[in-house]
Protein backbone atom coordinates (compact mmCIF):
# COMPACT_ATOMS: atom_id res chain seq x y z
CA UNK A 1 0.00 0.00 0.00
CA UNK A 2 1.43 3.25 -0.86
CA UNK A 3 1.09 6.40 1.04
CA UNK A 4 -1.43 7.85 -1.41
CA UNK A 5 -3.78 5.12 -0.54
CA UNK A 6 -3.25 5.45 3.07
CA UNK A 7 -4.38 8.54 3.05
CA UNK A 8 -7.15 7.74 1.22
CA UNK A 9 -8.08 4.59 3.66
CA UNK A 10 -7.50 6.78 6.57
CA UNK A 11 -9.88 9.63 5.26
CA UNK A 12 -12.64 6.84 4.67
CA UNK A 13 -11.70 5.36 8.34
CA UNK A 14 -12.25 9.26 9.99
CA UNK A 15 -15.74 9.18 8.08
CA UNK A 16 -16.76 5.78 9.41
CA UNK A 17 -15.63 6.80 13.04
CA UNK A 18 -17.85 10.25 12.71
CA UNK A 19 -20.83 8.64 11.38
CA UNK A 20 -20.90 5.96 14.29
CA UNK A 21 -20.18 8.81 16.77
CA UNK A 22 -23.15 10.49 15.68
CA UNK A 23 -25.10 7.76 15.08
CA UNK A 24 -24.15 7.63 19.67
CA UNK A 25 -25.47 11.06 19.35
CA UNK A 26 -29.04 11.26 18.17
CA UNK A 27 -30.97 10.35 21.29
CA UNK A 28 -28.94 12.36 23.81
CA UNK A 29 -29.79 16.14 24.55
CA UNK A 30 -27.45 19.35 25.25
CA UNK A 31 -24.64 18.77 26.96
CA UNK A 32 -24.83 15.07 26.81
CA UNK A 33 -23.91 15.26 23.45
CA UNK A 34 -20.81 16.63 23.96
CA UNK A 35 -19.86 14.24 26.75
CA UNK A 36 -20.78 11.66 24.67
CA UNK A 37 -18.21 13.11 22.08
CA UNK A 38 -15.54 13.94 24.76
CA UNK A 39 -15.70 10.51 25.84
CA UNK A 40 -14.69 9.18 22.42
CA UNK A 41 -12.15 11.31 22.67
CA UNK A 42 -12.81 13.80 20.02
CA UNK A 43 -11.39 17.61 20.67
CA UNK A 44 -13.71 20.32 20.97
CA UNK A 45 -13.03 21.58 17.36
CA UNK A 46 -14.61 18.01 16.12
CA UNK A 47 -17.31 18.11 17.87
CA UNK A 48 -18.51 21.31 17.20
CA UNK A 49 -18.63 20.75 13.77
CA UNK A 50 -19.69 17.40 13.89
CA UNK A 51 -23.21 19.07 16.31
CA UNK A 52 -22.72 22.28 14.22
CA UNK A 53 -22.03 24.15 16.92
CA UNK A 54 -19.88 27.08 17.82
CA UNK A 55 -16.32 26.09 19.62
CA UNK A 56 -17.34 28.10 22.48
CA UNK A 57 -20.39 26.51 22.97
CA UNK A 58 -18.52 22.89 23.36
CA UNK A 59 -16.06 24.69 25.70
CA UNK A 60 -18.55 25.91 27.38
CA UNK A 61 -20.70 22.61 27.72
CA UNK A 62 -16.78 20.59 28.73
CA UNK A 63 -16.51 23.28 31.42
CA UNK A 64 -20.06 22.98 32.88
CA UNK A 65 -19.76 19.29 32.85
CA UNK A 66 -16.13 19.48 34.51
CA UNK A 67 -18.29 21.54 37.22
CA UNK A 68 -20.81 19.42 37.82
CA UNK A 69 -18.37 16.22 37.97
CA UNK A 70 -19.60 14.25 35.51
CA UNK A 71 -15.94 13.91 33.55
CA UNK A 72 -16.74 10.85 31.42
CA UNK A 73 -13.78 8.35 32.38
CA UNK A 74 -12.13 11.05 34.51
CA UNK A 75 -10.71 13.39 31.91
CA UNK A 76 -12.30 16.02 29.08
CA UNK A 77 -10.57 17.73 26.54
CA UNK A 78 -9.85 21.23 27.24
CA UNK A 79 -8.23 23.82 24.60
CA UNK A 80 -5.09 23.09 25.95
CA UNK A 81 -5.32 19.50 25.61
CA UNK A 82 -7.06 17.08 28.24
CA UNK A 83 -7.86 18.25 31.78
CA UNK A 84 -6.82 14.99 33.98
CA UNK A 85 -8.89 15.05 36.80
CA UNK A 86 -7.74 13.99 40.77
CA UNK A 87 -9.73 11.25 42.28
CA UNK A 88 -10.12 11.84 45.51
Amino acid sequence: MDDEQFEILLGKLDEALRLLALNLVKEAEGDQRVKILASANFGAAEIAEMLEMKRNAVNQALHRLRQKGKEPYEELPTEQGTKHREKG
